[in-house]
């Protein structure tokens, strides 16, 4: 299982990873850019910054697993404006150009923030087949 957590909020596009691979941690600086999509958008019109850019995380969560999972898990501040892009079926691009579609979100106004889940669009399309 390969995850990939943020220990800090996000400050000017850039903060700490921590890498968990294989019980070895390796923490590092690393600046993230996360941008979301309308769902309607196509292939090839990924190379700029849709919607938003997400500079707002309190975390950023990437898991993958071999022959598994690959999903994406974020939480955001529900007070955001930006939080209004989060929609059913919206895409979310990471910073290694990897693409995820949401399926899921709920905000939570106690906490007040709003978790994101979201498929890995290749592993959704294989599960749509099977």
């Amino acid at each position: 299982m390969f995850n990939i957590v943020s220990e800090f909020p996000i400050l000017f596009n850039c903060r700490p990873f921590k890498y968990a691979v294989d019980n070895s941690v390796v923490t590092m600086a690393a600046a993230v850019m996360i941008c979301i999509y309308n769902k309607k958008t196509t292939k090839g019109n990924f190379n700029n910054n849709g919607l938003a850019v997400l500079n707002e995380c309190t975390k950023c969560e990437v898991t993958e697993e071999l022959n598994g999972d690959y999903s994406l898990y974020i939480e955001y501040p529900v007070y955001s404006k930006k939080a209004g892009y989060f929609d059913k079926y919206n895409i979310i691009k990471t910073d290694d150009g990897q693409l995820f579609r949401i399926y899921k979100y709920e905000k939570y106004d106690q906490s007040k923030i709003i978790m994101v889940w979201a498929l890995h669009i290749q592993h959704q399309d294989q599960q749509l087949y099977m």
